[in-house]
C-alpha cells in the first residue's frame, strides 16, 4: 500500500475519534433544553361575581406552584385569560427558567399570540404588546392551545378566584381520608377550652385595645411579636405567613389533646415527631416550638 494512502487513513480515523458526533450535540442541547424549560397551564375566569386567574406551573423537578388572583378590576373573559398568560409567564422567569411551554384553552389569546388571529380590539393589542415583551425575554417561547377538559386544574382555581371574598382567611386543606369515620369514638375538643394565662394574651390585648406591658423589655417584644399575628372578629388569633395559609394558634392546654388526634386518632399513623408537626401544620395550626413539643409527645407515646 502506497504511503500516502496510509497518512490519510491515519488522518481520517484520528479525526473521526476527536470529532464531536452531530447527534450527541443534539442530545446534550436537549438536555440543557430540558432542564431550563418550564410548564404552565394557565386560565382566567370572569363572571358576575368578579373575574380571576388560575395557573399550575411545573418545574423539571416536578415541582408544582398552584396560584389564583383575584382581578380588583373590570375585566372581560379574554382579558382574564390574557392576564393569566402574563402572571404565568412572570413566573417562569422568577424560576429562573429561558425555556417555556405555555398551555391555554382560549383559541382567541393563543391565535393572536402565535400570529393566526389578528388583534383588532385595542384592549387585546395592548394585552398582546406585553405579551410580546415577556416573550422576547425567553430563549424559546411556546404557547399551545389544548382542549378544555385537560385545564381543569387551571380553569378550577381561575373559577375559585372568582368566588373568593377578600375579607375571608384563605384556609383550603385537601387531605386523604384513609379509613371510614369510626362515629363512635369521642373527638377531642380543641377550641371549647376555658382557658388559663398562656403566651398568645400579651399579643391579643395589644392587637385588640393597644395596650401593652408595663416593663419595657416585655413590651418591646409584644411590638415586635405582633407584626406576625392577626386578631379575627370572633378574637381568634392567627399566624401570619407568607408560604402558606394564616394558621389558627392553640392554647397550651389544647396541644396534646390536639397532637393526640393526629397522632393515634381517625387520621393517626403513629408517625414521628417532625412529621406529626408538620401535619399540624397542614391542618391549619400553630403553637410555639411545635416540633420540640411534638418530638415529646411521640417519645411519652412510645
Amino acid at each position: 500500500m502506497p504511503r500516502t494512502s496510509v497518512k490519510g487513513q491515519v488522518l481520517a480515523d484520528l479525526v473521526a475519534e476527536f470529532a464531536e458526533s452531530p447527534l450527541e450535540k443534539e442530545g446534550e442541547e436537549q438536555n440543557i433544553d430540558r432542564k431550563s424549560i418550564g410548564m404552565v397551564y394557565v386560565d382566567g375566569a370572569a363572571n358576575q361575581r368578579g373575574s380571576g386567574v388560575g395557573l399550575v406551573a411545573i418545574s423539571p423537578e416536578k415541582i408544582t406552584i398552584e396560584k389564583f388572583l383575584r382581578l380588583g378590576f373590570s375585566a372581560t373573559n379574554n382579558e382574564a385569560k390574557y392576564e393569566a398568560l402574563l402572571v404565568g409567564m412572570d413566573i417562569v422567569q422568577k424560576m429562573g427558567r429561558t425555556t417555556v411551554e405555555v398551555f391555554s384553552d382560549s383559541r382567541l389569546v393563543v391565535g393572536q399570540v402565535n400570529g393566526e388571529l389578528e388583534a383588532r380590539d385595542l384592549r387585546m393589542q395592548v394585552y398582546l404588546s406585553q405579551v410580546r415583551h415577556l416573550q422576547s425575554e425567553f430563549k424559546s417561547f411556546i404557547l399551545q392551545q389544548i382542549p378544555r377538559n385537560r385545564n381543569t386544574y387551571a380553569n378550577s382555581l381561575a373559577t375559585l378566584a372568582t368566588f373568593s371574598a377578600q375579607s375571608l382567611l384563605q384556609i383550603i386543606l385537601v387531605e386523604d381520608l384513609c379509613k371510614p369515620t369510626d362515629l363512635k369514638r369521642e373527638k377531642a375538643q380543641i377550641h371549647q377550652v376555658r382557658a388559663r394565662p398562656n403566651w398568645m394574651d400579651l399579643i391579643v390585648l395589644f392587637l385588640k385595645d393597644n395596650i401593652l406591658p408595663e416593663k419595657k423589655v416585655e413590651a418591646n417584644k409584644v411590638r415586635r411579636k405582633a407584626p406576625h399575628f392577626l386578631l379575627s372578629e370572633d378574637q381568634k388569633l392567627y399566624k401570619r405567613s407568607f408560604s402558606r395559609p394564616y394558621l389558627l394558634c392553640i392554647h397550651p392546654d389544647v396541644v396534646e389533646p390536639l397532637l393526640k388526634e393526629l397522632h393515634e386518632g381517625i387520621y393517626g399513623c403513629h408517625m414521628g415527631g417532625r412529621s406529626l408537626s408538620h401535619k399540624a401544620l397542614t391542618q391549619g395550626y400553630w403553637w410555639p416550638n411545635m416540633q420540640n413539643g411534638a418530638r415529646e409527645y411521640v417519645k411519652k407515646c412510645d
